[in-house]
């Protein structure tokens, strides 16, 4: 007899139980694609479920019905329509009017500053957003430009590239107000002991006419100099200003072609540049991925405020959200306070100049039952944003409701040609565009209105 005959039964069993555990994982896979749930082991899936906080979901319901109840109300008391997802909750004293005043009175350049978080990133829903307005009010070139990006690759509205000796700081840093003196894109770039570079050409689409390319920088603890090559023009630049925000144009003939900027060892800090025409709108994307908004307070007042002289701003924008709302929590009493805090800032430093709030999009998550469905704290943070603008006098645009509100991200994800990414979070460029087009055509709506309402022509 082989010596290994009496452990066959074992081996045999022991095979079985291997390819039903791989069985199982592959119907557990095709579960994830929303087909039933399948497999001898998904009798007890629901033990190895991440459980959330107690009471978190068995709140959904209610947050839900109290968000819209919230909104509701608020909707009847405001300046808006019942078929707009805008609403306007300012004051005289900084009216979102007078930005449709300036487009009225055809003012030669208008300005617009877009916070926000990873969901602008790349120029992404900006570029769009830029691009309707554009084609409506005139305007050519992109707006600010960082010195660094990581997704320098990603954006197409300009092709941008850099050395990588630059020494950066940004916002996340906990002391940064007081150490790293942050520009107004929340980043601050230096030159160590070697020069470093920066280059840039005109990207998707093409610039029209000529542009203008401003540096923007901060105080020069040391006279740093600046060689712009374009179009192998050479000329140099002195930079020894020690105000906390400066402007410097390189050039105003700028057709888009390839030009560097190089700057000279121990220079800094440098936080970027804007392309610009002279005329129409401008939009000006300053993104952080990771940022709730409430880190912009690491930016010194005296930043913000030499930034408002020397760039004249006619409307700032702040859309954030995605970053604070958790699986785990509906409970955001802490943002309301911190990001208050944030728009009494802009006040002070933008006196004058409308603020609008863009609401939290919606973001999905798989609840307990092993459904996607909405964030329980979207409903909650929607309904907070929009207190807050009430509350502190702004404009409100409530993303969440425009874009379909409940389970609107599942159904972008899931369409045949997708509008949004696999993390049931961030849209891809086409629904950038979509998102984009809806915002556009709810503010160019209420201009409209404004219009009637004021009996103008």
């Amino acid at each position: 007899m082989h010596p290994w005959s009496s452990l066959r039964p074992f081996f045999t069993i022991l095979c079985l139980l291997f390819f039903l555990f791989v069985y199982d994982l592959v119907l557990q896979f095709y579960e994830v694609k929303n087909f039933r749930p399948a497999g001898f082991l998904s009798h007890y899936k629901k033990a190895y479920k991440k459980k959330p906080r107690p009471g978190v979901y068995a709140a959904a319901t209610s947050v839900k019905e109290n968000a819209s109840a919230s909104k509701v109300n608020q909707d009847t008391t405001s300046k808006a329509d019942s078929l707009s997802y805008f609403l306007d909750f300012s004051d005289s004293s900084a009216a979102f009017t007078s930005f449709f005043t300036s487009i009225k009175s055809h003012k030669r350049k208008i300005r617009v500053g877009y916070f926000g978080d990873s969901m602008i990133e790349g120029d992404l829903l900006t570029q769009d957003l830029r691009r309707l307005f554009q084609q409506w009010l005139g305007g050519a070139g992109v707006g600010f430009v960082p010195v660094t990006s990581p997704v320098s690759g990603f954006r197409q509205t300009i092709r941008h590239r850099f050395s990588d000796n630059w020494q950066q700081n940004d916002i996340s840093e906990q002391y940064a107000r007081n150490k790293f003196s942050p520009g107004p894109g929340g980043f601050m770039h230096q030159t160590g002991k070697d020069e470093a570079w920066v280059e840039c050409a005109g990207g998707n689409p093409a610039f029209g006419g000529n542009i203008s390319l401003r540096l923007w920088y901060g105080p020069q603890s040391i006279p740093g100099n600046l060689s712009l090559d374009h179009a192998r023009n050479v000329k140099q630049f002195s930079l020894s200003d020690t105000l906390p925000f400066s402007v410097s144009t390189l050039t105003d003939t700028w057709n888009g072609k390839l030009l560097r900027c190089s700057f000279s060892p121990r220079s800094g800090p440098i936080y970027g540049f804007s392309c610009e025409s002279d005329t129409g709108i401008i939009i000006d994307n300053f993104s952080f991925r990771g940022n709730s908004g409430m880190a912009l307070t690491r930016v010194p007042f005296k930043t913000w405020k030499a930034f408002s002289n020397a760039v004249p701003y006619d409307l700032l924008i702040f859309h954030y959200g995605l970053n604070v709302v958790s699986e785990a929590s509906v409970d955001y009493a802490w943002y309301y306070r911190g990001m208050s805090q944030v728009l009494s800032l802009m006040r002070r430093a933008f006196p004058g100049v409308p603020l609008l709030i863009v609401g939290v999009s919606d973001k999905a998550y798989r609840n307990p039952e092993g459904e996607l469905s909405t964030v329980p704290g979207v409903y909650v943070l929607d309904s907070i944003q929009c207190r807050m603008a009430r509350e502190k006098k702004t404009a409100f645009y409530s993303l969440f409701s425009a874009m379909g509100g409940e389970g609107s991200m599942v159904s972008m994800v899931n369409r045949p040609y997708p509008l949004a990414n696999k993390d049931f979070t961030h849209v891809n460029g086409a629904g950038a565009r979509l998102l984009a087009q809806l915002m556009f055509n709810d503010i160019k709506k209420k201009y409209i209105q404004w219009i009637q309402a004021n009996q103008l022509q």
